[in-house]
């Protein structure tokens, strides 16, 4: 009996896994059909790789109870103020791995994904919860962590997204009435509502988390449901590869979670409001590899069904914009298909394009907004880029995006897959903690932005963002030679953003540049605001028209300069040093009747004889304010040397006070 028994399970489990494999290639060939009659042009001999999935236990993308109250204001970039986040970031990450960096307090983030599933509070429910007269049970516990972090979040002014799945779960009873189709062993399951008790057991669920995270305190503003839906084979199973079937199947279990949010935003009149998402892949028209469905005609198939269901359902998008090729060390593809920029074949700016990604996101936009309207909003809730493939390329490829959604009107967040590598992630690097991205990632959307992506830039090989990302504008420094660690930082920043001092360029400010006399002039006729001033012709190399000439004039009126005696120029475009700075600063404190009595013995410094006697007293009361403090490692005066740009910012902030 034992072996008749052993003989007969094992004809069954084979016969099961016979039927699993007609099942798969019943699948393909209706993908085939389905894609002819679809008219979608297909990738001809080229592999396109899956985007791979977090574990294979579905369980291991759903995030821990980390605790993250500690963590102080997150606009904090640095202790003297220099660095500022821009206003509207849209910069966000998934998870709350990043919480235990040293820096999490400066990482700026706006914007934080968490996954949850949904089975487990199905289970050992502890809570009652009525609707339609019927009670139903909740386990608030499984919820604690969620909440106390969502209000954490909420405390930090961070919007929270989040993602609710169905997974595999032996666990609760009568999943299998839950569920589309309840084959076992698949990562996520399309929602069933075959049945009234299975909608109403939706209702009261999406109705149940609804007013728990909508709540002032603790809030989730967008609501995913499911995951990469147009790819049922790997995400969200159905059992078939129907496209009618699927958008159906899904398009009536999404108008459930619709109502119940849109019900918890008419009883609490929340600002702004919770929307629902439908979570799409970056497949535009392609079907990678039959197992699923182009992003583009799924979401046309679904915005049928609904309108089928409900009129004027404000659904939104959550666009996963990967690149093509996930592993850019795969041999199998050009190093132009690999890349987000440049001319890939797969990513052309128009509605036959085989993928959306960064390179052609407007595809997306521009479809949406022209077909469906602008209330259809869109986040670009998962990316993320290899390492493997160059710490430069990631960077580049992870600010690319992000200038690409931050600059775009219809999206709304850009959200970043991972902070740490996971080895389930079959090889894939997609973690920014300890890399390059990291920098770039924390200081890519503020005024620092130019040198914190000058190694993108680098990479792609373009002079500015401009050069690629329509509408790009972060507000600030451009300069790609001010970075977060320049000595110079704050001192720059300071003249800048006061309107003292600009960059040899838009890229550039040139701080080991030297500084001319013509342009120290300028400065100090910035830091009198201006005044209204005609052109004296008293030098004959300042002539009028230039940038130089009325500072010129000015300074020259209220004896600030006095030119040189031996030839009796102003020496414009003269390097101007140490000394002669200090003089000039000395006559414009006098000028504005700044107190300049203070008084000390250069002779401190070796080089303290040196002075020229036209500069002494100048430099003795500028040393005693501590305006000049000498350089390099012995403390020099130097007072012939050249004032580089970045040392004048500095002078400048401490004369100044800035």
């Amino acid at each position: 009996m034992v072996q008749t028994s052993s003989v007969a399970l094992f004809n069954k489990r084979l016969i099961g896994v016979i039927m699993n494999i007609v099942k798969r290639i019943v699948a393909g060939f209706v993908a085939v059909v389905m894609t002819a009659s679809m008219n979608l042009h297909e990738v001809q001999a080229v592999e396109i790789p899956d985007k791979p999935y977090l574990g294979l236990d579905p369980s291991t993308v759903f995030d821990s109870e980390t605790d993250i109250t500690g963590i102080p204001d997150l606009q904090v970039y640095s202790d003297n103020g220099a660095i500022v986040q821009m206003e509207g970031s849209k910069k966000g990450i998934q998870g709350t791995e990043w919480v235990s960096a040293n820096d999490a307090a400066k990482l700026g983030i706006r914007h934080v994904l968490i996954n949850l599933g949904m089975s487990p509070i199905l289970i050992n429910g502890d809570t009652e919860y009525t609707y339609n007269g019927k009670v139903y049970k909740f386990n608030s516990n499984y919820l604690k962590s969620y909440v106390k972090n969502v209000q954490a979040l909420n405390r930090m002014g961070i919007t929270v997204t989040v993602v609710l799945l169905m997974q595999d779960d032996r666990n609760l009873e009568g999943w299998e009435k839950l569920v589309y189709h309840p084959e076992r062993g698949h990562n996520f399951y399309g929602l069933s509502t075959k049945t009234e008790d299975v909608k109403d057991t939706w209702r009261a669920l999406f109705g149940y988390l609804a007013g728990v995270f909508g709540q002032a305190d603790c809030n989730i503003e967008n609501w995913i449901l499911g995951n990469e839906v147009n790819m049922p084979s790997a995400y969200n199973w159905t059992g078939t590869l129907s496209l009618s079937t699927n958008a159906k199947v899904y398009a009536q279990s999404f108008i459930l979670l619709y109502d119940a949010l849109q019900n918890q935003n008419l009883a609490n009149q929340n600002k702004p409001a919770a929307k629902a998402y439908i979570s799409l892949d970056r497949s535009w028209n392609n079907t990678a590899g039959y197992t699923g469905m182009g992003a583009k005609g799924f979401l046309d198939q679904f915005a049928r069904e609904i309108n089928k269901i409900q009129s004027q359902v404000d659904w939104c998008i959550a666009f996963h914009p990967y690149a093509v090729v996930m592993d850019p060390t795969n041999p199998k593809f050009s190093e132009a298909d690999k890349l987000l920029w440049g001319n890939n074949r797969y990513t052309p700016n128009n509605l036959n394009a085989e993928f959306v990604t960064a390179a052609n996101l407007n595809v997306l936009t521009d479809y949406v907004k022209n077909t469906y309207g602008p209330q259809h909003r869109i986040i670009l809730s998962e990316q993320g880029f290899d390492a493997k493939g160059g710490e430069e390329y990631q960077a580049a490829s992870l600010a690319y995006t992000f200038y690409a959604g931050q600059f775009n009107d219809m999206v709304d967040a850009v959200i970043f897959r991972s902070w740490r590598d996971h080895p389930e992630e079959y090889g894939l690097q997609l973690g920014i903690s300890g890399r390059k991205a990291h920098q770039v990632f924390q200081y890519m959307d503020t005024n620092i932005y130019g040198g914190a992506t000058s190694l993108c830039l680098k990479k792609i090989g373009i002079p500015n963002w401009k050069e690629l990302v329509q509408n790009f504008a972060v507000p600030g420094m451009g300069y790609q030679d001010v970075t977060y660690h320049s000595w110079y930082l704050g001192a720059v920043n300071a003249a800048s953003s006061a309107g003292l001092m600009t960059g040899m360029n838009e890229d550039f400010f040139g701080a080991s540049g030297s500084l001319e006399r013509g342009q120290f002039a300028t400065i100090l006729y910035r830091i009198d605001g201006s005044p209204k001033q005609d052109y004296i012709n008293k030098f004959p190399d300042v002539p009028n028209q230039y940038f130089f000439s009325l500072p010129v004039s000015w300074a020259s009126n209220h004896g600030i300069i006095q030119g040189y005696s031996h030839n009796h120029l102003f020496g414009t475009s003269d390097e101007i040093t140490r000394e002669q700075m200090a003089t000039l600063m000395y006559r414009y404190a006098q000028y504005k009747g700044r107190d300049i009595s203070g008084r000390v013995e250069l002779s401190r410094f070796s080089d303290g004889g040196k002075v020229s006697s036209f500069a002494r007293e100048a430099m003795q009361w500028i040393v005693s304010e501590g305006i000049i403090q000498g350089e390099g490692s012995n403390g020099l005066l130097n007072p012939q040397g050249k004032v580089s740009r970045a040392v004048c910012a500095t002078i400048i902030q401490r004369f100044m006070a800035l």
